[in-house]
């Protein structure tokens, strides 16, 4: 008998990642997989903490941060603090969360505008 967990599990892929409703094709470290980025977390000028610590901007840098939102089947848990390439534009890893077969990825990038 399937628990609700299950059906959660089997709903990453078949609802969430899936091609024709929110998931879209990402390439993640040079391979292409089905995934859901947010973009709207961190944009511009507000303040971020990286392990505890604020992270300060120099004059002139953009510092923003997304969630990846990526099934745990398709892909290993990244340590906090590595890099990670997402369509073409390397960040770190700020956190990483699991649950019901996903992971949430939050990253940082700062660079020029």
């Amino acid at each position: 008998m399937k628990t609700f967990k299950d059906i959660i599990h089997e709903d990453v892929k078949t609802a969430f990642l899936n091609l024709t409703e929110f998931g879209e094709l990402h390439d993640i470290n040079g391979v292409q997989l089905p995934a859901v980025v947010d973009d709207d977390l961190l944009d511009g000028e507000v303040s971020i903490s990286y392990h505890g610590q604020s992270a300060q901007r120099a004059g002139g840098l953009y510092s923003g941060g997304i969630a990846l939102y990526i099934s745990t089947d398709d892909f290993g848990k990244p340590k906090v603090g590595t890099m990670l390439k997402l369509d073409g534009k390397t960040y770190t890893v700020v956190s990483v969360s699991e649950q019901d077969g996903m992971y949430k990825i939050d990253l940082h990038k700062t660079g020029g505008r």
